[in-house]
Order: C-alpha cells, then structure tokens, then sequence
C-alpha cells in the first residue's frame, strides 16, 4: 500500500538537469470520475497528474486549500483525461 493522498498533492518548481520542461509543476489528485475500486482490505484509486505553469501554479498556491480542492475537481470533471491545457 502506498502513503495516504490528501484530496491534492502538489510537486512544484521541478528541474532535471539539461532539460527543459513545458511545465515544471504538478497537481496530483484524486480522478472524482473514475471511482476507487474496494478489494478486501486494499483500494484502487485513480489519480490525475495537472500541469501547470509556473504563474499559474503560484496564483494557485494563494488560494485556500478546500477552494482550490474544490477548482481542481472542477477541472477534472470537465476534462478526465487532464487534454485541455491550463
């Protein structure tokens, strides 16, 4: 089993040495589509990766915690499969 996911979980500011990345921050969350799958003791979820921008992901970082929840799910159920930028 893998650790507990909060309803969002963010890396920003990613490098890799001698790369250049579209985007350089990422939003994992929990997929409000696709439901967890319960098997005996075990569950399966599924989680989304959303990219963003560096503007985009610092506006983001101002934003209370249960609103942007609520924006990235949002987001999610418009587009599941994360094809519409920004």
């Amino acid at each position: 089993m893998g650790r507990p996911l909060p309803p969002s979980d963010s890396l920003g500011n990613i490098t890799l040495p001698g790369v250049t990345l579209p985007y350089r921050n990422v939003v994992f969350m929990m997929d409000p589509v696709l439901r967890p799958i319960e098997e005996g003791d075990r569950l399966l979820a599924f989680v989304q990766v959303l990219p963003f921008d560096d503007a985009t992901f610092a506006e983001m970082q101002a934003i209370q915690r249960g609103r942007l929840d609520t924006i990235l799910k949002a987001r999610l159920e418009a587009d599941p499969l994360g094809l519409v930028d920004g």
